[in-house]
């Protein structure tokens, strides 16, 4: 017969690595952050308040 066998200590032994996925979730909100910052910027440099001015009028 097939017998299931528990690890020693009730079976709590997890495989996954807490403070990795804590730090990696850290650093991904960083970079969004970051990264949200350069696309606003360049977003922002594109465009004037001045008629005829900025990247979308061709002359």
């Amino acid at each position: 017969m097939n017998e299931i066998h528990e690890p020693a200590g009730g079976g709590r032994n997890s495989h996954v690595d807490w403070p990795a996925v804590f730090a990696g979730a850290v650093i991904a909100a960083g970079a969004s952050i970051v990264f949200t910052g350069f696309t606003a910027a360049i977003g922002l440099g594109s465009v004037s308040a001045d008629p005829d001015r900025g990247l979308g009028h061709s002359r």
